[in-house]
């Protein structure tokens, strides 16, 4: 398989050539992929507007930035994933892989794809008790966003590509489903955050991803989850409000401290329902979906940290439904 793969594809590339050149072009409009985005805030840049003092004391921020969005992964990297040593090591392979991919890719390398399409082929071929959804929606996201790239190129993606990618697609698809009916019977540790969203499509996970705006790779600390504008936002447990307000280019912003070092974070609001020290029950409603600050479409961008560093929310939120569909990117959840 993987000789075939890198084969195909190589003569692929002999066939495009000129047409792998860099794209300088802005990102797909929402409206064409499904997906949302979130900007780039970096862990030293400051938000343009809001308090200055009573936040930073007990923020849970730590050296990630105080909004809990994406940072450069040269500052960050090493440690955050670090934490995925409790992995299986087929699944810290296709993590590194996707992460490869996205670096190689933001560099307009077309041999980024053969390695991705190979290793996410063959985390895929593994039994269901070893498979975990966050690398599944991150390789989905991740090669439907770059095939999204490629066929806004002049002459558009190569047809062996787009057949490949569709394929590998429909697997991923196949494999969350397989993960999905497990899931109906065994419950799932550490599964505590309630869902903020009725419904939605995950656009972007956790983890290294491409700017949408500045084509380089960041590490996203935390999920996208796209919706209509103006739906309610929910919290995701118990807590009590610590920050709610304008936070530069994360738009309007709610944080709520669930413990000492536990916080959730919910940015891009259109409007925010609540206030600093307010106690805030589980699906209680903090706010409207929004792309306030710097966004490509309305979305709610989701972050859980804790002791001071991002954590995947993926694995921590409550089982839901997934649904797929080839019209559209991403992984739908909640009730249809």
């Amino acid at each position: 398989m993987r000789t075939r793969m890198s084969f195909t594809f190589l003569s692929l590339l002999a066939a495009c050539g000129p047409s792998w050149e860099a794209d300088t072009r802005k990102p797909t409009p929402p409206h064409r992929t499904g997906a949302a985005h979130d900007s780039i805030l970096s862990a030293n840049e400051k938000p343009s507007s809001g308090p200055a003092t009573g936040f930073e004391a007990d923020s849970g921020a730590g050296p990630f930035g105080e909004w809990g969005l994406a940072l450069d992964l040269e500052d960050i990297s090493a440690e955050v994933m670090s934490d995925y040593a409790h992995s299986a090591p087929d699944t810290l392979e296709v993590e590194r892989s996707i992460r490869q991919f996205q670096l190689r890719r933001g560099a307009s390398d077309p041999l980024g794809w053969p390695p991705f399409l190979e290793s996410v082929d063959a985390y895929l071929t593994l039994p269901v008790d070893r498979l975990r959804p966050s690398p599944l929606i991150r390789a989905r996201v991740a090669a439907e966003f770059e095939l999204d790239q490629e066929s806004r190129r002049p002459g558009g993606a190569p047809p062996e590509l787009v057949r490949m990618v569709q394929a590998l697609v429909a697997r991923i698809d196949r494999r969350m489903r397989d993960l999905q009916a497990v899931g109906r019977h065994e419950a799932r540790a550490g599964a505590w955050l309630k869902w903020p969203l009725e419904a939605g499509i995950i656009s972007s996970g956790f983890g290294p991803r491409r700017d949408p705006f500045e084509r380089v790779v960041r590490f996203h600390a935390g999920v996208d989850l796209a919706a209509e504008e103006r739906e309610p936002v929910l919290a995701a447990a118990d807590g009590v409000v610590v920050f709610a307000g304008p936070a530069g280019n994360a738009g309007l912003t709610v944080k709520i401290r669930h413990a000492p070092r536990l916080f959730t974070l919910y940015a891009h609001l259109s409007a925010i329902m609540v206030k600093e020290g307010q106690e805030i029950g589980r699906g209680d409603v903090l706010g409207l979906v929004g792309h306030s600050g710097r966004a490509t479409g309305p979305h709610l961008h989701l972050a859980l940290i804790r002791d001071g560093k991002p954590v995947d929310p993926l694995e921590h939120l409550e089982e839901t439904v997934f649904s797929f569909s080839d019209r559209r990117t991403g992984v739908g959840f909640g009730k249809p």
